[in-house]
């Protein structure tokens, strides 16, 4: 993602994808790390130009969740599901994560003309920059990590081609990301929530314990809470009884 953003910076087009088998230092959502070593994991970050604020992507990573989950879905991984707001998982392990940052530019100012007032500076813009982390081909993981992460490999028992994983994943997210685009959080709720089997299920989030509902209309996650008041979730994970 500092690569994206360095390319950014730098006039990359919109679309501009980096790809790694393995990372120095990767990050997920609010500060937590990335187990990504060299062991079969697939790192892909791309920037999408167009996004000229932070609120303009908002329902983007669940847009990126459904273009992720149908490319696992279509490497023979049947029963993957969404999990909100950014996973891929099989089963309760996880397959796929999934972080979005709005990252902003400049472009440089124009000279002052001699004598002259300089020219109002440009507005601001910037693109959008998704990092996805895809567990492949691993055909195991650590210790403390086993219990709560799987790959396509495990699930499919077949030996799995990073190369035609990369593929997938870019053929996933091509249609999903471009319906996001012409259609925004309409096209995304009732795809996201097609594919996650959250409803009806018992979860703590955003404090509360209840039962899961639905994806409000903003990309929101509702629950019931056991004193039968409907709470909205917009920025914290979900765990699952």
């Amino acid at each position: 993602m500092e690569e994206c953003a360095a390319a950014l910076r730098a006039g990359a087009p919109d679309g501009y994808v980096v790809v790694a088998r393995r990372q120095s230092a990767g990050r997920g959502r609010v500060g937590r790390a990335w187990h990504s070593s060299d062991d079969g994991g697939l790192y892909v970050s791309f920037l999408l130009r167009g996004f000229e604020s932070a609120a303009a992507a908002t329902g983007l990573t669940l847009a990126v969740g459904v273009g992720t989950l149908d490319a696992v879905r279509a490497l023979g991984v049947s029963r993957a599901t969404l999990k909100w707001p950014n996973d891929v998982l099989a089963g309760a392990r996880k397959l796929a994560g999934i972080l979005t940052e709005w990252v902003g530019e400049r472009g440089p100012g124009a000279p002052r003309p001699p004598g002259g007032r300089r020219p109002p500076e440009p507005s601001p813009s910037g693109a959008a920059i998704v990092g996805i982390g895809l567990n492949a081909a691993q055909s195991g993981f650590p210790p403390d990590l086993a219990p709560i992460a799987s790959s396509i490999a495990v699930e499919t028992g077949l030996v799995v081609s990073l190369d035609d994983a990369l593929a997938a994943l870019l053929a996933g997210l091509e249609p999903a990301v471009d319906s996001f685009r012409r259609e925004g959080l309409g096209w995304v709720v009732p795809a996201w929530s097609a594919r996650s089997d959250l409803w009806g299920r018992r979860a703590r989030a955003g404090g509360v314990d209840g039962t899961l509902l639905r994806l409000a209309a903003d990309g929101a996650l509702v629950l019931r809470g056991d004193d039968g008041r409907e709470v909205s979730v917009t920025a914290d994970a979900v765990e699952l009884s």
